[in-house]
């Protein structure tokens, strides 16, 4: 036997090593018997036991867990051990029932049968798990880790474009979004707070100017168009379980304008496979609704009354995404109302005198998942 005195100082690696052997059904005589005499004689030591044999058996339980739910009913392992059976790792080195009691707090079952059911669970448990038994935590960690991302693959959101106008080009008056990664349309800017409105999001916002764009013939329009092309191109993988849902939201403002006047906000988005070669191919898909929903994959619009005392509103869009749309297509509008009732679809292009829009986001989500 080993005679230390209450308390003394071993090296952990050593306690360490025996209850590790113990665990794993591997220790001899000799050393439970090493064991047993530094459980006696030292309360740190007794304390880093239970606390050791507390980790063995969590981890035991967890990876039992997660095991059973990674393996087929045929490859699972069996471990012998009905529920709770796990409690079997409180069957310790005969310690002298005063200590048992003392450390753990009830009688200990040291038969011999005991002893054998846990050594067979731990050699049968790891055996079947693999070879490294010093890497159990971490390929817990990295399973559930995995599990984890693929929960959260399955009930994401996937956010694909956000733009509150705080950078970037100004939109283009070209009449289509002829630019890459930019804005184009009818005439619009970029512009920072005025006194009578300030931006939903950030320092900056859209304000839109005009109902027609550069070399429009005739300079006709009661609604102004802004679009931007997204690529989806990136997300093919999302898209090929056909189920995708694009969703589009926008906030369009106004100052305050007078009770006969009427203004509306529109949101579109359109699924297109491939795109228009050129800006007369744009300008033909875009020229009228029906171009653009004949020529797209899908479509989608709504449109809302602006208020005159909201100075806000917020308007979004959901679609369907065909499996083959490779580009979204999606337009921030605002009509003037009373222009179209006085003139008819084809009034002198407006000119709008406070009417924005900020703070535009594109997402997608699988169909399937529940918010």
């Amino acid at each position: 036997m080993i005679d230390h005195p209450k308390d003394s100082s071993v090296p952990k690696s050593t306690l360490t090593e025996l209850i590790d052997q113990y665990c794993f059904g591997s220790i001899d005589e000799v050393g439970l018997e090493q064991l047993q005499q530094l459980l006696r004689d030292s309360r740190a030591h007794r304390d880093q036991f239970r606390q050791e044999m507390q980790l063995h058996a969590a981890l035991h339980e967890v990876a039992d867990s997660l095991v059973s739910d990674l393996l087929s009913d045929t490859d699972r392992l069996d471990l012998q051990s009905p529920p709770g059976q796990v409690a079997s790792l409180s069957v310790w080195p005969s310690l002298g029932e005063g200590v048992e009691h003392a450390v753990f707090g009830s009688p200990v079952e040291r038969s011999q049968a005991a002893k054998l059911s846990i050594n067979r669970l731990n050699r049968n448990f790891f055996s079947r798990i693999g070879a490294a038994v010093s890497g159990l935590l971490l390929g817990i960690i990295l399973t559930t880790a995995i599990w984890a991302a693929t929960a959260s693959a399955r009930t994401r959101v996937l956010n694909i474009f956000h733009d509150s106008f705080e950078s970037g080009p100004s939109p283009v008056a070209s009449g289509s979004p002829m630019e890459p990664d930019a804005w184009g349309g009818d005439h619009a800017k970029i512009v920072e707070a005025l006194p009578s409105i300030q931006p939903a999001n950030g320092k900056r916002m859209l304000r839109f100017l005009r109902a027609d764009y550069v070399g429009k013939d005739p300079p006709t329009g009661h609604m102004g168009d802004v679009y931007r092309v997204i690529d989806l191109q990136g997300h093919t993988s999302e898209l090929s379980h056909g189920d995708t849902l694009a969703a589009v939201e926008a906030a369009f403002g106004s100052v305050p304008f007078d009770e006969s006047q009427l203004f509306h906000a529109k949101l579109t988005m359109y699924a297109l496979a491939k795109l228009p070669a050129d800006e007369a191919a744009w300008h033909v898909l875009i020229r009228a609704p029906v171009h653009l929903a004949e020529g797209s994959l899908a479509s989608a619009s709504r449109r809302q009354e602006l208020s005159s005392d909201i100075t806000w509103q917020q308007l979004s869009l959901e679609m369907r995404l065909p499996s083959e749309a490779r580009y979204l297509l999606i337009g921030l509008h605002v009509a003037d109302g009373y222009a179209a009732r006085k003139h008819g679809s084809s009034p002198p292009a407006v000119e709008f005198e406070g009417q924005f829009a900020d703070d535009v986001r594109v997402t997608l989500r699988r169909a399937s998942d529940r918010d």
